[in-house]
């Protein structure tokens, strides 16, 4: 699952299993895009790091991603 964070807060370290890519993509309207950091108390504009098969299914021409929160999905499209 694809984690939105700020340049202050960084990558995510990988909860669950997950090994996230250390280069964030950016979504499309960054830094306007409405999509802000996932850390909590954060308002920062983000870059959205990508888990390992999903940076594979981005080299592979595929934009559209989600970001889960407990039973609830976003969707949204990266550059």
């Amino acid at each position: 699952m694809a984690l939105a964070r700020c340049k202050v807060c960084g990558c995510p370290s990988g909860k669950g299993g997950n090994t996230y890519s250390e280069r964030p993509r950016l979504p499309v309207g960054f830094p306007d895009s409405g999509v802000v950091c996932g850390t909590q108390d954060c308002l920062n504009p983000e870059g959205i790091y990508l888990t390992q098969g999903e940076n594979a299914e981005y080299e592979n021409g595929i934009r559209v991603f989600e970001i889960t929160a407990g039973h609830r999905a976003t969707k949204f499209k990266i550059q």
